[in-house]
């Protein structure tokens, strides 16, 4: 006898675009999973940490960019 399929919709990891879906061990966290392995929630970290050292060394053009909505 199969299982009925889970009713909760796909979620889309920001990090790498893949789609990924519910998981029994995501049954109670499910609206606060954003990324599909934890490979990429590390992987987020450090791409953050990269901008945030970039924006150092760029500045003031980052910030006009972002102050105009760029970026």
């Amino acid at each position: 006898m199969r299982r009925p399929s889970c009713s909760r919709s796909a979620k889309v990891c920001p990090v790498c675009g893949r789609s990924f879906h519910w998981h029994k061990k995501w049954e109670r966290d499910w609206d606060q999973v954003r990324y599909c392995s934890h490979a990429c929630c590390q992987r987020k970290k450090q791409l953050r940490k990269q901008t945030e050292e970039s924006d150092e060394r760029t500045g003031y053009r980052v910030a006009v960019e972002r102050r105009n909505g760029v970026g």
